[in-house]
């Protein structure tokens, strides 16, 4: 089924604050608080839905640990990878390096950057969330996607509109809060919509030398 960046199973560990014994889940990811370091190291999926379930568990129904770990990403947490898309000279150039890029830390989904009239799509392409695990990493990447852009941008970016095809249980307050909207779920498509001109805004640090 493919793996992701030991990068998103630390953060999540780091997160868990009602789980103050972190051994057993680093156990769980087959990592260590050292090699959990490289972001070029990746764990099976397998075992980081059932992290991002342990975690869950722990916080029902109240689950934050998702959306705490998205606010905190950097882009040079990601090396090579976050350097790209901090540098592109707009924010939609650097969505177009993730789509090109992405698999380098996630061999689980695909991701498309689309302008449709007005408005521009970034949509994320992976397996159905037949279980929560599933759910809450997509809340994430999508989460962690607006992260970074804010990031580049030094902005508090909001997107247009958010939406899941997965429906679950739980509260929502800590998704409003990161999204600034509650998500629409049961949606064709796991994705969010910007503002045209909300992605051309120029980056912090963009250098097309850098970038090219």
């Amino acid at each position: 089924m493919g793996a992701v960046s030991a990068i998103y199973a630390r953060k999540q560990i780091e997160h868990a604050v009602a789980l103050p014994d972190k051994a057993p889940l680093y156990e769980l990811v087959g990592l260590t608080p050292e090699t959990a370091q490289d972001p070029a190291v990746m764990v099976p999926i397998g075992a980081y839905l059932e992290l991002m379930e342990t975690v869950a568990a722990s916080e029902w129904p109240d689950v934050q640990f998702h959306m705490k770990t998205s606010a905190s990403m950097r882009c040079d947490e990601f090396g090579l990878f976050g350097l790209a898309f901090k540098t592109a000279p707009t924010i939609q150039q650097g969505l177009q390096r993730v789509c090109q890029y992405i698999r380098l830390h996630n061999q689980v989904s695909e991701f498309t950057a689309e302008q449709q009239g007005n408005r521009y799509m970034w949509a994320m392409k992976g397996p159905e969330a037949e279980r929560l695990g599933l759910a809450l990493s997509h809340e994430a990447a999508l989460a962690t996607t607006l992260t970074l852009c804010r990031e580049a941008t030094g902005r508090e970016i909001y997107p247009q509109h958010v939406q899941f095809r997965h429906t679950r249980d739980g509260l929502l307050g800590p998704l409003v809060e990161h999204f600034g909207q509650t998500p629409q779920f049961g949606a064709e498509s796991d994705a969010m919509f910007f503002c045209v001109d909300q992605l051309a805004q120029p980056s912090v640090v963009g250098d097309v030398a850098i970038w090219e």
